[in-house]
């Protein structure tokens, strides 16, 4: 198994200032009454999980190629590609919908509409800058290896000896 970590971003000032936003809302809640309070604690506490989270899983945003798929992962979360059902791999800029999914800058992840390809599974360290898009059998994904030429190089490799008989180009 060979891994490629993601490119550097700035995911993680997204993170910090997310939980910094988080904190400042409990500490608001603690000086109010009663319900509103009590709303406040409970955002201030949920806004400051998803920031803390985010910064502890920020360097487990990574790509695994073994010697039959490619494995995106994320924290505990993660996507396995078939390397048989690769059938294509291109480098783009990307222009995301008004309602894409968990999209802060510096970090793309999950299913994210963009104008030109429609849905895409990301697990990236950016939102539209070059993406790296994988075709996989009627799905797209979207990574962003910091090695970019070492990753495509590598994975167009294993895929020489995983050729899809019924992709209508062969591979």
């Amino acid at each position: 198994m060979v891994s490629f970590r993601a490119r550097d971003s700035v995911g993680r000032v997204s993170f910090a200032v997310t939980a910094a936003v988080g904190l400042s809302f409990v500490a608001l809640g603690l000086g109010m009454p009663s319900t509103d309070g009590v709303i406040a604690l409970v955002t201030g506490a949920a806004v400051s999980l998803i920031g803390l989270g985010g910064l502890l899983f920020w360097r487990t945003l990574r790509y695994d190629l073994t010697a039959t798929d490619l494995v995106l992962r994320f924290g505990p979360l993660r996507a396995r590609i078939p390397l048989a059902d690769i059938r294509s791999i291109e480098r783009r800029d990307l222009s995301p919908t008004l309602w894409a999914s968990v999209r802060l800058p510096g970090l793309a992840f999950g299913t994210v509409r963009y104008v030109e390809v429609g849905k895409v599974t990301m697990f990236a360290s950016s939102a539209a800058t070059g993406i790296l898009l994988i075709d996989a059998g009627g799905r797209r994904y979207g990574v962003t290896p910091q090695d970019e030429g070492a990753f495509v190089r590598a994975l167009d490799g294993e895929r020489s000896s995983h050729v899809n008989p019924t992709a209508p180009d062969g591979s």
